[in-house]
């Protein structure tokens, strides 16, 4: 039986990320987002209208994604609590230190475990809703070397926090370190169908 989902939204576990930019003064700035999809080196995602992000994107398009481990979920939850436009010294009460992208006009996080660099190539305002909806490109992708084993992406290493939440409440989830190679439950049924 299902029942009707009363609730406004819901966000089914979206990772968690950073996004670094610079300020007009060329000052690091941060803040915390997880509404987004990716598509190759494409990525769409929701930023507030209203955000210091939206404003400085208008006259800077880079800007850095930035993947951290669950270690740093307090530093990520203070990055996305406090407002840039009430603390002019937000980036430095959460204590990341930054480094200069070589394929964006941004600064990244030395503590990320995975980074895009990005720039943006279009943004919607879509009507009186409170948000932009943003597409960028991704110009380049750095990681961990310990991610990296016999030249192979190590899965099962990764540690995102992912962000789950409805009208009521927002929760954190976490990675496992269990992966499966995609096409396994195809093979699997090719193979059973084969036998019958």
């Amino acid at each position: 039986m299902k029942i009707k989902l009363e609730t406004g939204k819901f966000y089914p576990c979206y990772p968690v990320y950073v996004f670094s930019y610079y300020a007009e003064n060329g000052k690091e700035l941060i803040t915390t987002m997880s509404s987004s999809f990716t598509l190759g080196n494409l990525l769409v995602l929701g930023v507030g209208k209203s955000s210091k992000f939206a404003t400085i994107l208008q006259r800077n398009p880079d800007f850095c994604i930035n993947f951290l481990s669950r270690t740093y979920l307090r530093q990520i939850e203070l990055a996305g609590t406090i407002l840039n436009r009430n603390s002019s010294d937000k980036t430095e009460l959460v204590g990341f230190h930054f480094d200069k992208s070589k394929a964006s006009n941004a600064p990244y996080i030395k503590e990320a475990s995975l980074i895009w660099e990005c720039r943006m190539k279009n943004c919607d305002q879509n009507g009186d809703v409170g948000f932009l909806t943003v597409t960028a490109e991704i110009l380049g992708r750095l990681c961990d070397s310990n991610l990296f084993k016999n030249n192979e992406f190590q899965y099962n290493q990764l540690d995102i926090p992912l962000f789950e939440a409805d009208s009521r409440q927002k929760v954190y989830r976490f990675m496992t370190d269990e992966a499966r190679p995609a096409g396994l439950y195809y093979k699997d049924f090719i193979a059973r169908k084969k036998s019958m």
